[in-house]
């Protein structure tokens, strides 16, 4: 019977890969295969698909749907909730214009560079820096979009070179406030700042080298290697000059206004502040409550100032539907594979 369960699991799996091949929606994909991965467990025997400590509706089939909320509710109080306002945040910025102008502060020395994918390089030293601060590989990614992201398009890397070392930023985890790394040390059983001094940073500084050099060469040959109409994509230069154009109305303060959560989280931290110590979401509110406070001061147009202020939402629901619910179901796939047992035969 095990053995039957696992083997409607399996197919259960290449059905939704296949699903996905198709170009189905992937949401809905893995929605009906969660589903279906925790219906099979039910149909062998499984009486609690829920998570750990989580109570029963009283009605194993209610469960299977039971068990999505609360999928959707612990990812919208950890990593959902962070992509939400990161994403938010970056839509304002945009929005105000404040991301032009932070583009255009920067692109001006940056392209002296003769080199540009030395930057791509130091885009990733730059992101494992600041994970010693941002632990979240999205609210990582969001910041970067913000700040850097656009930067590398204006120098002439593809997008997909620039998303690359963004992705990729926070591929080590050795932060001592990192819940792998905690893990990690207390399964060793050592003290988890030394296990970092000690074992894991003359390991992750060279690799972080390495890795930054690699992206080097291997970016720059892949985009030597796309042409228009087979992956590139092409800067609208009109666009771009619009962008310039409407940055250099704005006052230099501007520039700063989309790197305000990072400076927060670098000054408000377990490492500097053991008593005062800010989350991801919580420096993105701050900056954005910031920048409208700014952008009032400045322009003293309350209509338009709180209709750009209101973008953060607008981001926020983009995100809702493009990322963060696309967690939630592959949590609920996640799960389908947990309970079906094929995961502990694995």
């Amino acid at each position: 019977m095990q053995e039957l369960r696992l083997i409607l699991a399996l197919i259960v799996v290449l059905l939704t890969g296949w699903g996905i091949y198709k170009k189905y929606n992937v949401n809905i994909v893995l929605l009906f295969a969660g589903l279906s991965l925790n219906l099979i467990a039910i149909c062998f025997g499984v009486h609690d698909i829920l998570p750990k400590g989580a109570k029963s509706t009283g009605f194993i089939g209610f469960d299977l749907f039971e068990q999505l909320r609360l999928i959707a509710r612990h990812q919208l109080t950890s990593t959902g909730l962070i992509m939400l306002v990161a994403g938010g945040f970056a839509t304002y910025m945009d929005a105000m214009g404040a991301s032009d102008k932070l583009v255009t502060a920067c692109l001006k020395p940056l392209q002296k560079l003769s080199k540009p994918y030395i930057l791509v390089g130091c885009v990733f030293i730059l992101g494992n820096f600041l994970g010693l601060v941002v632990t979240s590989a999205a609210g990582m990614a969001m910041l970067l979009i913000v700040s850097v992201y656009p930067i590398l398009i204006g120098l002439g890397v593809s997008n997909l070179s620039a998303a690359a070392a963004i992705a990729t930023a926070l591929v080590f985890s050795y932060a001592p406030s990192s819940v792998i790394a905690v893990i990690a040390a207390n399964t060793a059983g050592i003290d988890p700042m030394t296990y970092l001094f000690k074992y894991q940073l003359p390991v992750a500084v060279p690799a972080v080298i390495a890795t930054a050099l690699v992206h080097i060469f291997v970016q720059k040959y892949y985009d030597s290697k796309l042409t228009p109409g087979k992956g590139a994509v092409e800067i609208d230069n009109v666009e771009l000059e619009k962008k310039k154009e409407r940055a250099a109305r704005l006052p230099a303060i501007y520039a700063f206004l989309p790197l305000t959560p990072l400076v927060l989280l670098f000054i408000f931290n377990k490492m500097v502040f053991k008593t005062v110590v800010l989350d991801v979401a919580t420096a993105m509110f701050m900056g954005w409550v910031i920048a409208i406070v700014v952008d009032w001061i400045y322009r003293r147009n309350t209509t338009q100032v709180f209709k750009d202020g209101f973008a953060m939402f607008r981001g926020m629901g983009t995100m809702m539907t493009n990322v963060v619910g696309l967690i939630f179901v592959a949590g609920l796939f996640a799960a389908g594979l947990q309970t079906t047992g094929l995961i502990g035969t694995l």
